[in-house]
């Protein structure tokens, strides 16, 4: 505020009416100037600061919805998933044999060695198959036929290959083969 007494006082010493209204008005006026002033100052900044927070809102909806459209695009599309285990324990040399059925499990093998298992993929609807391996088995092991379409009620047999190369460290390797049936692109 303006120290209006102040001024008032001052000029009451002088005795000029006159002055008095004029200083009041002046520095009224001179105080609506700095006041609008600092308006200014403030509207430029709070237009700045309200700009840069919707700019922040529209961001995060963009991710956010994002995220949600990528995260659904083909959880629709799939229409049944398979699971199973796989292993291999890698040894200094020498060979190993595995009968087991309920895993795809290639026993002792050793660097610059591979060998190869077999399994049947069935599917009660059209459906497009793509097979994927995770885990420490993920650049070893290679499918034929990947990626391929099967009818309604038909068996397709796959081959899996692994191939381990020279420089494998010796150990177990373990992972996780995971078949996915898509619906076709037609359906």
């Amino acid at each position: 505020m303006v120290p209006l007494k102040w001024s008032i006082t001052m000029h009451r010493k002088t005795g000029n009416k006159k002055n008095i209204k004029k200083n009041i008005r002046t520095r009224i006026a001179g105080h609506a100037i700095l006041q609008d002033d600092k308006n200014m100052h403030n509207n430029a900044e709070n237009k700045h600061v309200r700009l840069v927070l919707i700019l922040a809102i529209v961001a995060v909806l963009c991710i956010s919805l994002t995220i949600i459209i990528y995260s659904n695009m083909y959880k629709d599309d799939v229409i049944d998933y398979l699971e199973f285990n796989t292993s291999v324990r890698i040894v200094p040399s020498g060979a190993g044999l595995n009968t087991n059925t309920d895993s795809l499990v290639f026993g002792k093998n050793y660097p610059g060695g591979g060998g190869e298992r077999h399994f049947t993929v069935y599917s009660a609807n059209d459906a497009i198959v793509k097979i994927g391996v995770s885990g420490g088995m993920k650049d070893l092991l290679t499918f034929e036929p990947n990626d391929f379409a099967i009818k309604a009620k038909d068996t397709i047999n796959i081959t899996a290959y692994l191939d381990i190369p020279n420089s494998t460290a010796l150990g177990n390797y373990s992972g996780k083969v995971h078949v996915y049936f898509y619906k076709p692109e037609n359906n």
